[in-house]
């Protein structure tokens, strides 16, 4: 079977989260689900996405060429921690400043958020040396909020404190924000344009005995 072409898959991907904003922020009512958590998935997947398409250029210029057009979006996204707070992939390597992503924001929103959503539907909550709790609080597609246009106090908000109590931080996360700025260093930097290729997952993996019957007894057990 053949994979879908890399601009496709984008475009798979971007028209769905786009489409559904639209949708949900155009909503007026009260007891409304905005999406919070399925807008958050979606712009995680976006920026796994990428990494992939940058991990299959071995000279390893565009991920450094996309990891500064993330930058010149919002530098934050490459704060530097006070210590390590994930492990490295050996599929892919997130876009990063210094090349360490995994002591990076970047690296924390993807390691909470992403992976939390991804395999429990909630983000994960980090307990920290000192007992305190960090975690993100994550908006939704809010009655006439954008993702063609940013507002100056969605960008502010994204990515800073969201509460005062000194036992637990929670850290503000705009979907929408950081969908706008995936898409835009997409552009910025030209990714679709370098004919890179995505190294899809396969099925059966490696020395597994999974998948192991034809086509036609497939048929016979769905009939």
């Amino acid at each position: 079977m053949k994979e879908l072409q890399e601009e496709v898959l984008f475009s798979f991907i971007i028209g769905d989260f786009e489409w559904a904003w639209r949708a949900v922020s155009g909503l007026t009512g009260t007891g409304i689900s905005r999406g919070n958590f399925l807008f958050a998935r979606s712009a995680l997947l976006l920026l796994e996405i990428i990494s992939r398409i940058c991990a299959s250029d071995k000279t390893g210029k565009a991920l450094s060429e996309f990891s500064s057009a993330l930058d010149s979006q919002d530098p934050r996204y490459f704060l530097e921690l006070p210590g390590q707070v994930m492990g490295r992939s050996t599929e892919y390597t997130l876009p990063s400043r210094n090349g360490t992503p995994e002591k990076e924001m970047i690296g924390c929103i993807f390691d909470l958020i992403r992976n939390g959503h991804a395999h429990q539907g909630v983000q994960i909550s980090a307990s920290l040396s000192d007992g305190s709790l960090l975690g993100f609080s994550i908006t939704g597609a809010d009655n006439g909020t954008s993702v063609e246009k940013i507002s100056g106090s969605e960008r502010i908000n994204h990515l800073s404190i969201s509460n005062k109590r000194k036992d637990e931080i929670w850290v503000m996360f705009h979907p929408n924000v950081m969908f706008y700025d995936l898409r835009s260093a997409i552009l910025i930097s030209d990714l679709l344009r370098l004919g890179l290729n995505i190294d899809f997952l396969t099925r059966p993996r490696a020395n597994s005995n999974y998948y192991n019957f034809s086509a036609e007894e497939m048929r016979k057990a769905l009939s």
